[in-house]
């Protein structure tokens, strides 16, 4: 009679150190994936960065001023105000972008706005995948959209508050992440008047940046963890659980149905003899 008490025990047994070994290998597997994922953004991020510098230079050739919403010896304001995402919708009221993508930093919490449904003609869009209910330039005028830096989550970039015209240095910085932590080593990737984009984590090097005139717009360090990814270290973990999980479930279905098959094979033998 404990014959078979022993042989379900080894099965639960075999079934267990399957699991764990299922879900150690998921975890890895997670962890290694994120690595290369990490790896690359960095990368696209850069070149977010670039293009929307390029789209704000071919605005300053055309009009001899970058974006800016205050006063030519006024800074706009900071993360707290609209004027940084202002200074970004004007790219795409007056025709220089049309990419919701380009604004987002691909390892940030942030994601692209779905668009509603547009006409022909070039894509016009506000934050939150709005329209903007008027027509005036963003630099004139605000919309509704128009909201701080610091309320939204399809826009990981912050705009220079200096007024900047076509003729700017090469190494005034003209938009960067909004914050800290969507890279590894905690890089900020800023571009540059010139459309060149570095990464760089020198806190001395930034604020000799902004001595320069970049005067960046970035979220308040104590807000940048309402914006960190959420569940990027709980990644591994959960991969483990729901491996072992599953191994755990189909193992003793798989056990269930072994016994189930045997006992009615032992019942059917013994009518036989009987």
């Amino acid at each position: 009679m404990s014959a078979p008490r022993r042989s379900s025990t080894g099965c639960w047994i075999a079934i267990v150190a399957l699991a764990v070994i299922l879900g150690t290998s998921a975890a890895f597997v997670q962890v290694s994936l994120r690595r290369l994922e990490r790896r690359g953004a960095p990368s696209k991020c850069q070149n977010n960065a670039k293009q929307l510098a390029l789209a704000a230079i071919q605005y300053s050739d055309d009009r001899r001023w970058f974006p800016h919403v205050r006063g030519a010896k006024e800074l706009d304001g900071d993360a707290t105000t609209s004027d940084g995402p202002r200074c970004f919708r004007a790219l795409i009221a007056l025709g220089y972008l049309d990419q919701p993508d380009l604004f987002v930093c691909p390892t940030s919490a942030d994601r692209v706005a779905v668009l509603p449904p547009s006409g022909p003609g070039p894509v016009v869009f506000g934050w939150g995948g709005r329209l903007p209910e008027t027509a005036a330039s963003p630099i004139a005028a605000p919309a509704s959209c128009d909201r701080p830096l610091t309320e939204l989550t399809d826009l990981s970039f912050a705009y220079t508050r200096a007024p900047l015209t076509s003729n700017a240095s090469s190494r005034t910085p003209l938009l960067s992440d909004r914050r800290r932590g969507n890279h590894p080593e905690g890089q900020l990737a800023v571009a540059f008047v010139d459309a060149h984009v570095e990464l760089t984590k020198d806190a001395d090097k930034l604020a000799a940046l902004d001595e320069e005139g970049g005067k960046l717009g970035l979220l308040p360090p104590d807000r940048w963890t309402e914006f960190e990814t959420p569940g990027a270290e709980r990644g591994p973990l959960l991969s483990f659980v729901v491996a072992a999980g599953m191994t755990l479930a189909l193992g003793g279905l798989a056990l269930l149905l072994f016994r189930k098959a045997r006992d009615g094979g032992g019942r059917e033998a013994g009518q036989t003899l009987a």
